[in-house]
């Protein structure tokens, strides 16, 4: 009886840790699910379906969530596990990273109502005018969101902010090669390592 009471106090302990870790993360979500501008991402038709589907902007930014979870999880798929490896390899924490890629999965297409290329607005890190783009706006969003979140520092958000801001930049890269069969320069791939890296990651990488 008493091992079983243990057992039971263990378990207990266990748990209370668990969430401790992850109940600061789970708000972060249920903040953004909480916010204006996810109600606005629920009654916007996704341009990635056909009009006629029914699937809203907010189920593909929780099938992209979904997806991060697969990717770390699903460690028999080949591409996944040479993922980790390289995390490993650069002393990267995959915690940390997951946790921004899913914060990041609810917010990366979250301006797409507000976009309107034909109108200019000060880039709200850049700090120069540039067109309204949804990456402009979700970084807006994002900002409006997390600035008075106490459970993510400023250089947890600077990177938030930054990947959101960028997302579409490896997916017009791959593009263009499609197009014209040219590696993309190695000097882009820096530019985005070096805005979203902190300086000790960089020294990490570089070792």
């Amino acid at each position: 009886m008493q091992a079983e009471h243990v057992r039971r106090f263990n378990v207990g302990v266990v748990y209370l840790c668990v969430a401790r870790h992850f109940q600061p993360f789970i708000m972060i979500l249920e903040k953004i699910r909480q916010s204006d501008w996810w109600i606005k991402a629920s009654n916007y038709k996704d341009r990635h379906y056909d009009e006629t589907s029914g699937v809203m902007l907010s189920d593909h930014l929780d099938s992209v969530l979904n997806s991060i979870d697969k990717i770390f999880d699903k460690k028999e798929n080949l591409f996944n596990c040479q993922l980790l490896l390289l995390l490993d390899v650069f002393s990267i924490n995959r915690e940390m990273v997951k946790r921004d890629l899913q914060i990041v999965a609810l917010l990366h297409d979250i301006g797409k109502p507000e976009d309107d290329k034909s109108v200019k607005v000060e880039h709200p890190l850049k700090k120069e005018m540039v067109s309204k783009r949804h990456p402009v706006v979700g970084v807006q969003a994002a900002m409006n969101i997390l600035s008075s979140d106490d459970s993510l520092n400023e250089a947890d958000k600077n990177k938030v902010y930054t990947l959101i801001d960028e997302h579409d930049t490896p997916y017009g890269l791959y593009r263009q090669f499609e197009k014209t069969a040219v590696v993309p320069e190695l000097k882009v791939g820096k530019n985005l390592t070096t805005r979203l890296m902190t300086e000790t990651e960089l020294d990490c990488c570089t070792c």
